[in-house]
């Protein structure tokens, strides 16, 4: 089955950025919060590669949580533009 990991690039990100999965199916999801634990943006990942992220993103520290198999996941990135 192997372990679950996950990337994302650039970091820091001016707006957008990559997150990339080992693996991905219908129940894996992932979160967008600010340092404070407040949800930004939530989406379900179906698949192992998909754009976080848009212009409203201010410079700031950023917390992205990805749900997987009932297991979480966190990394930092930051915005800097």
């Amino acid at each position: 089955n192997g372990e679950f990991a996950f990337s994302i690039y650039p970091n820091p990100a001016t707006n957008r950025l990559t997150l990339t999965l080992s693996k991905a199916d219908d129940n894996t999801t992932m979160q967008v919060k600010n340092i404070l634990g407040q949800v930004l943006s939530a989406k379900n990942l179906a698949t192992r590669q998909t754009q976080v992220g848009d212009s409203s993103f201010t410079n700031c520290v950023y917390l992205l949580e990805v749900q997987e198999e009932g297991k979480r996941y966190v990394k930092q990135f930051v915005v800097n533009k």
